[in-house]
């Protein structure tokens, strides 16, 4: 289920993310626009995801949702396809899903669908 897979995938990437801690709203904005540009390209989408999730657990803010929400809404589209990992897809997608809570209510029902449809692909 979706609870003993986001536990799986937060155990792998708990580790080594002290350094995002001290990240300004600012800088953590910046890195968000550019994965916004990244978030389409197959070659850099398995980096971008890690990004995502380590900046997701750390910098997670009212002043940051929106651009967390940026960056998901443009990789949406390339939720199942098979050229974008379906694990960093899921990575993306899932650890979203359990942090929704912090969204937006009209957020929240994307992410919810978003993280479902991510759990559903296979684990390649």
């Amino acid at each position: 289920g979706i609870n003993a897979e986001y536990g799986e995938i937060r155990d792998r990437h708990c580790r080594g993310m002290a350094s995002t801690a001290a990240l300004s709203s600012d800088e953590v904005l910046a890195e968000l626009q550019d994965m916004k540009t990244k978030v389409y390209l197959p070659s850099s989408f398995t980096e971008v995801a890690v990004r995502f999730a380590e900046l997701l657990n750390t910098n997670l803010t009212e002043d940051t949702r929106d651009a967390f929400f940026a960056v998901l809404e443009a990789g949406s589209k390339n939720i199942g396809k098979e050229e974008f990992a379906y694990m960093s897809t899921k990575k993306v997608f899932v650890t979203c899903y359990h942090a929704k809570a912090k969204f937006h209510a009209e957020q929240q029902t994307q992410i919810r669908e978003w993280g479902l449809a991510a759990a559903q692909l296979p684990y390649t």
